[in-house]
């Protein structure tokens, strides 16, 4: 190649090249909430989607994907309805989990 060669700081980066940093979790979020904030934040970053002023509302829906996640282990655990006596005879009911879920 003919002529001076190519100063490295004078290189714009590609984009797929640039790292994007990633923001901590909120401090109010719950155990849970982290993880999926961990799990999901890094690949949002990347896309350079998690702005600062969307970082609540991705708390709120990692916070939302952990309470998923918590309500149908009680469920799998503990069922999804109850049966009680009542003057009728027996009848099934609902768990206020399988509500929330």
């Amino acid at each position: 190649m003919r002529g001076q060669k190519p100063k490295l700081d004078n290189v714009v980066p590609m984009k797929a090249d640039q790292t994007a940093p990633v923001p901590e979790a909120p401090d109010w979020m719950s155990a849970e909430g982290r993880d999926a904030w961990d799990r999901l934040a890094p690949v949002l970053a990347a896309k350079r989607r998690l702005d600062p002023a969307y970082e609540d509302p991705f708390a709120v829906y990692c916070e939302a994907v952990a309470d998923v996640i918590r309500f149908t282990g009680d469920i799998a655990a503990f069922g999804s309805w109850y049966e009680v006596e009542t003057r009728n005879g027996r009848q099934q009911k609902k768990r206020a989990v399988w509500g929330q879920r």
